[in-house]
């Protein structure tokens, strides 16, 4: 049972770890969206019907 748990261990490690990575990626992406919308000249194209899934971020409306 003790391998069990201890593989439980390290798998909850891995997941918490790569959900860090993503929310880090999704922080930096937001920031880049959030400037460049700031910006008079944007350069990031998104078509609508990709952002219309996401939840609000941020004070991103």
């Amino acid at each position: 049972m003790r391998s069990s748990c201890s593989f439980l261990a390290r798998e909850y490690c891995v997941l918490e770890r790569m959900h860090e990575i993503i929310q880090k990626g999704m922080d930096s992406l937001t920031q880049r969206l959030d400037n460049d919308l700031k910006d008079g000249n944007p350069r990031i194209r998104v078509p609508i019907e990709y952002i219309r899934g996401l939840c609000p971020i941020g004070n991103m409306k």
